[in-house]
């Protein structure tokens, strides 16, 4: 089910967990690191959102912020974006998330971005979010065409996602008395 570009935003968590809606509507401004797993899941699917954890909302400490998320990210997992929620339109909006992003994954990683980003501003009035892809560190130059929201997450991660498949074999060391070979015990060898 993908857009007519071939881009498409699959969101397996809540919106309000996006949003992060609380009591205070301060305290939902700012930016929040979109989770997704490039790994398991198909590209351009968020998982999850948090907000900055150090220095101001709008504008963090990358590099605290990148140890802090070093260490709570499990494996496999990774930021592949931003939301920004404040004032200003949709466009510049996504486009300071977009940049937030790069200097984020610079701290995380060292690397420059090769891969599609998701840049997402929010307007607050509607409750409304507008997902943006770019395919590199530059101004978005594509919105995406289709955003879907899923109504069984858990299903959907069940199905599409490999969070653990392995075989294993392994050997039980058994220790056996050699002086007592009583029936019982022979039944279960």
């Amino acid at each position: 089910m993908e857009g007519e570009n071939g881009r498409c935003v699959r969101v397996l968590c809540p919106k309000k967990t996006l949003l992060g809606f609380s009591s205070s509507s301060k305290e939902s401004l700012g930016i929040r690191w979109l989770i997704g797993s490039p790994l398991f899941l198909p590209p351009l699917t968020v998982v999850s959102a948090f907000r900055c954890l150090h220095g101001d909302p709008f504008s963090p400490d990358f590099s605290r912020e990148a140890d802090d998320i070093r260490t709570l990210l499990l494996r496999g997992f990774d930021i592949i974006g931003a939301l920004f929620i404040g004032h200003g339109t949709l466009e510049e909006n996504a486009i300071k998330a977009v940049e937030a992003f790069c200097r984020l994954r610079k701290s995380l990683h060292n690397d420059e971005v090769s891969f599609d980003m998701i840049g997402a501003a929010a307007d607050l009035t509607i409750g409304d979010i507008c997902f943006f892809v770019s395919g590199s560190a530059k101004p978005i130059n594509m919105e995406a065409s289709t955003v879907i929201y899923e109504d069984n997450p858990d299903n959907y991660l069940w199905e599409k996602g490999c969070l653990l498949r392995c075989e294993l074999a392994f050997k039980l060391p058994t220790y056996v008395p050699v002086n007592k070979t009583s029936g019982r015990f022979l039944l279960f060898f």
